[in-house]
């Protein structure tokens, strides 16, 4: 149920607080009854909105290594 207004504040919100966020789907599929996954179209709608921004992209392995520093 979420929408590309919610991404892009989600994004816009951790641009500005410099922090971390994560999106994480649970399966990419055109079964629209399943409640925890999205459709292909709007995984890259995200990912197409994500590469507009100033955010960096990062594995969570990169990501943890980052806090550590």
């Amino acid at each position: 149920t979420t929408t590309m207004a919610e991404i892009e504040a989600w994004t816009a919100q951790a641009i500005a607080d410099k922090t971390w966020l994560i999106f994480m789907f649970h399966q990419i599929d055109g079964d629209l009854n399943q409640t925890l996954g999205v459709t292909p179209e709007f995984l890259t709608d995200i990912v197409n909105y994500v590469n507009t921004t100033t955010i960096d992209v990062v594995t969570v392995g990169q990501g943890v290594s980052l806090m550590n520093n």
